[in-house]
């Protein structure tokens, strides 16, 4: 059975009041045009609902050392950069692009400690933009694995204004788990080291939980 996330809950809730008083209106006023704007309501209403599911995922692998995707999407970027933040040694960086359609729960990719969480407030650049990395709003969780170390921000775009972590720190993370979600589409950067092997390239289809990214 496909699961929903309760942090839609007050967006359905509301949904569903505003069809359910346009539908009241047209039976007060013996009004067909209030009948038509509930019908067309329901659009964005079932939308809603659709953005806020949240599917059981399985890693297409198992192996110990296997990187799992954070994010559904589509694959952004990969590079090689200097991560400053956490890791403080040159990475590999890999960004995935989450459209308004895209599963927006979001989970770690390795077995690990959430050592630290920290919010960093920003602007609300497009997300695709090389510089919603650094520039826009995003929480970074750090996660200390016993196979790796790595960095995972959740960003924040143009329409996403809302993170939402599900954990908190010193929280024993297991591969697939469920960390957060942003609402309404954006981005998940993912930083680990360099010895790992990519087994994706740009412009792949991604799931979270499910596709392996990178694997040594």
């Amino acid at each position: 059975m496909l699961k929903f996330r309760k942090e839609g809950l007050v967006y359905i809730v509301i949904s569903g009041l505003i069809i359910t008083f346009f539908f009241l209106v047209g039976i007060r006023y013996t009004n067909f045009l209030f009948f038509i704007i509930a019908g067309i309501m329901i659009i964005p209403a079932v939308f809603i609902i659709y953005f806020f599911r949240d599917p059981e995922r399985y890693p297409d692998t198992s192996g110990e050392y296997d990187y799992i995707c954070p994010a559904d999407g589509e694959i952004l970027l990969i590079d090689e950069i200097n991560d400053e933040v956490f890791l403080k040694e040159k990475v590999r960086k890999i960004s995935v692009f989450m459209n308004i359609f895209s599963v927006h729960v979001n989970r770690s990719p390795i077995d690990g400690k959430l050592v630290k969480l920290v919010f960093n407030p920003g602007i609300f650049l497009p997300a695709f933009r090389d510089a919603a990395s650094v520039k826009n709003e995003r929480v970074d969780f750090f996660i200390k694995g016993r196979t790796c170390n790595t960095r995972v921000s959740l960003i924040s775009g143009i329409i996403a204004r809302r993170i939402v972590p599900f954990v908190q720190m010193n929280h024993n993370l297991k591969k697939k788990e469920r960390i957060g979600m942003i609402k309404f589409g954006s981005r998940v950067d993912c930083y680990l080291p360099l010895d790992f092997k990519v087994h994706v390239q740009k412009g792949d289809k991604v799931f979270a939980g499910k596709t392996l990214l990178a694997s040594k």
